[in-house]
């Protein structure tokens, strides 16, 4: 297969040329639903925002399996290149509009990822795009894949490519920036619940010779590869539901869900044509870092459960989830490499160790009290410490390994809030003439923030730049705290007292001198380094008196301002 998938800079229509003969079998079930007839104009529409190069389509489906599919474990890379197959063969022959639109939602979902992943625009795919063409791509692949569902009617009957095209839309949703995604996913998650509730998948016998409900995505003769990509499509669902926080979960874990984990399989492992099951791997593989994730999932969504009653939550209970998120996984594995497993495996071990980190974080970090002494107290401070350190530590490798950005600017969003925590344990620390252990670690982070400063992607290159300088900042900050660190009071007051003066005087600014359109043509090199922001972070940071004190410019309240 890899070699009809690579991509010549000198003959790029050679792969066309090395496709191997495509079944009947494959094109019936690629051609077996048609558009619904009124919505056969639209269809035809929806397939002129396909790339005109067949080759282009091509290079950003070898994209996808390269470099995306690794992170959501969603699609049998497989079958569905050799549906991709029979689509250029029907491509070929102009016969585009025969093709079922559900299997169209789901290569405009994949066109979607594959497109939102790129940073830069390397040699053979700026032979199909230009840096400003890729950076419109995402949003217009995925409003093409969700016209293509309604041109196959897909709130109709339940069918297995209608819930792999939602959960596909609904990772590249998961870590976009924008104001409506949270409701969209939301939608599409319970919409794929209740469509996995239809076929039965949550019920689906722990039996290997049981096969689920006839689907006309899949071959008539029983395979295990049929039961494990309905199982494994489901836990993905069950996950993205999980994770949703304006819901419930649709189903009852316990008493609803009775199907079994999918199997310890490897894509290569499994196919069509083999009925007998196979021996599960020894080893961790794709479907392992699913079920990881699910079962973070699910802790995820106790600790939701846990903050939003009444009562304030317990230490206790917050350090048990902690333990029992750590024992899982720590039963995976993941520190440890395999100089044989290929690159995507060792990028999801390390984004597993990143994500397990970052709940971490989530979880404890808004019930620290910094100054009391008591043990449970204690115990979250380092375990809160111990989560900001590992997550930088796995991100630096994921970005020395050449892992892509999938999650977007929420990876810089993470990585930041790690650098803060480790900033405030920096700032409260009683040996404040020393440099402290976490100082490389803070500054090798900049690196990764400087190193996406030009990326295509907008949210990416805003969060990167933001990011890095709040950064270099917060370092000037825990900087000039150290070098008055055993001097005299007085200089240390007089510190204070020029960032107040210099804040009072940006406070008292007239209104009418503060022009818009030049702080939005202003350069922000400028803005970071104005003295006020600087005033602000300083008064910030500094925790004098022993309190949690959020800067507040207002004049406390009085009978007298009544």
């Amino acid at each position: 297969m890899s070699a009809k998938w690579s991509i010549s800079a000198k003959d790029p229509e050679s792969t066309s040329r090395n496709w191997s003969p495509i079944s009947e079998g494959v094109i019936e079930r690629l051609t077996y639903q048609k558009c619904v007839p009124t919505h056969r104009r639209f269809y035809e529409s929806v397939l002129d925002i396909l790339p005109k190069q067949k080759e282009a389509i091509h290079c950003l489906v070898a994209r996808y399996f390269s470099n995306v599919a690794w992170h959501w474990h969603i699609l049998h890379r497989q079958s569905f290149l050799e549906e991709y197959e029979a689509f250029g063969v029907l491509f070929d022959r102009g016969q585009l509009s025969s093709v079922d639109p559900l299997w169209i939602a789901n290569l405009f979902a994949v066109l979607t990822l594959a497109a939102n992943s790129f940073d830069e625009v390397d040699e053979i795919t700026g032979m199909f795009f230009t840096a400003q063409e890729l950076t419109g791509l995402p949003d217009k692949f995925c409003r093409a894949a969700q016209s293509a569902l309604e041109c196959g009617d897909w709130l109709g009957k339940a069918r297995i490519r209608t819930i792999q095209a939602l959960s596909l839309i609904g990772t590249y949703l998961l870590f976009h920036a924008a104001p409506d995604c949270v409701e969209r996913i939301g939608m599409y998650c319970i919409t794929s619940m209740r469509m996995c509730q239809e076929l039965g998948l949550h019920v689906l016998s722990d039996d290997a010779t049981k096969m689920p409900f006839p689907d006309p995505s899949f071959p008539q003769q029983p395979s295990t590869l049929k039961r494990e990509i309905v199982l494994r499509l489901f836990y993905n669902c069950l996950t993205l539901d999980l994770l949703q926080h304006r819901h419930r979960p649709f189903m009852n874990l316990s008493d609803v869900v009775t199907c079994g984990l999918p199997g310890n399989y490897n894509d290569d492992q499994l196919s069509f044509d083999n009925e007998e099951v196979p021996r599960p791997a020894p080893s961790l593989t794709e479907t392992a870092i699913d079920i990881l994730r699910y079962e973070s999932a699910k802790m995820q969504r106790e600790w939701l459960d846990l903050v939003k009653q009444e009562k304030v939550s317990r230490d206790e209970e917050l350090l048990e989830i902690d333990r029992r998120l750590i024992q899982v996984h720590s039963r995976y594995a993941l520190g440890q490499i395999d100089l044989q497993e290929n690159r995507q495996m060792t990028w999801s071990k390390l984004i597993s160790v990143y994500n397990l980190h970052v709940r971490r974080m989530r979880f404890h970090r808004p019930f620290v009290r910094p100054h009391e002494t008591s043990p449970t107290q204690i115990a979250l401070r380092k375990a809160v410490e111990d989560a900001a350190r590992g997550l930088i530590l796995a991100a630096l490798e994921l970005h020395r390994l050449g892992a892509p950005l999938v999650r977007g600017s929420f990876f810089l969003l993470h990585l930041q809030s790690a650098v803060v925590v480790l900033i405030q344990n920096a700032w409260h620390s009683t040996e404040m003439s020393t440099n402290n252990a976490d100082d490389d670690l803070i500054l090798n982070v900049l690196s990764i923030f400087e190193h996406y400063q030009v990326s295509l992607r907008l949210q990416v290159r805003r969060a990167a730049r933001i990011g890095g300088r709040t950064i270099k900042l917060l370092i000037e900050a825990i900087n000039d705290r150290r070098s008055f660190a055993g001097s005299h009071e007085s200089n240390t007051v007089k510190r204070e007292e020029r960032a107040q003066d210099q804040l009072d005087s940006a406070l008292l600014l007239p209104q009418t001198d503060l022009n818009s359109s030049d702080l939005l043509n202003a350069s922000t090199n400028n803005l970071f380094s104005d003295p006020a922001l600087e005033a602000w972070m300083f008064a910030f940071m500094n925790v004098s008196n022993g309190d949690n004190q959020i800067w507040d410019v207002r004049p406390p309240y009085s009978d007298s301002n009544a």
